[in-house]
């Protein structure tokens, strides 16, 4: 029987915090034991320098998006070598248990054209949350946000946790029709 497939977006900002880190082990663990696990990573650190940058007038809105997509990819494929998560095929985008270099850049460029659905604009109202709920929507998966702090109000109210700046302010449309939203800290 194959396990169900739960998309999971590990907090950019986790990645500074090394009880965080030292935690994500047992959780990964703990989870395979119910659902086929497919990492998406946020930008971090790097990412928010770039949404500085962009907001300076220093980089353009476009280019810092493409770059952040870039950055992500880096983190996931960097959580993927330290934890040895194995690959898995989806269809229609070769991605990787874990996650690979390419994967939400591949998934954007040339998967997400071609669907149907609600379309993500490029932007930094777009973040690496909508981007996995995009990716749980396409595929009909869960999807389980890591954040390093709990959300401030009630987890299903998505637009007012976008209003606080718990998620993007594109997460409310991003996770329309998702079959589960589930939001754990680490």
């Amino acid at each position: 029987m194959t396990l169900p497939l739960r998309v999971v977006k590990v907090g950019g900002s986790l990645l500074d915090r090394p009880p965080a880190m030292e935690q994500l082990p047992d959780w990964i663990q703990s989870a395979r034991a119910t659902h086929r696990l497919l990492f998406i990573c946020g930008g971090g650190a790097p990412v928010d320098w770039l949404r500085e940058q962009t907001a300076r007038g220093k980089l353009d809105e476009t280019e810092a998006h493409w770059e952040a997509i870039r950055q992500m990819d880096y983190n996931a494929d960097c959580l993927s070598s330290i934890f040895g998560l194995p690959e898995v095929e989806l269809a229609d985008s070769p991605v990787v248990e874990g996650a690979a270099v390419g994967i939400v850049d591949r998934f954007l460029n040339e998967v997400e054209p071609h669907l149907e659905g609600v379309r993500l604009p490029v932007g930094w109202q777009v973040t690496s949350d909508s981007i996995a709920a995009r990716v749980a929507s396409v595929y009909n998966a869960e999807l389980v946000l890591l954040k390093s702090c709990p959300p401030p109000s009630e987890p299903s109210d998505h637009a007012s946790l976008a209003q606080q700046g718990y998620v993007d302010d594109f997460f409310p449309a991003a996770s329309l029709g998702l079959r589960q939203v589930l939001f754990e800290t680490l």
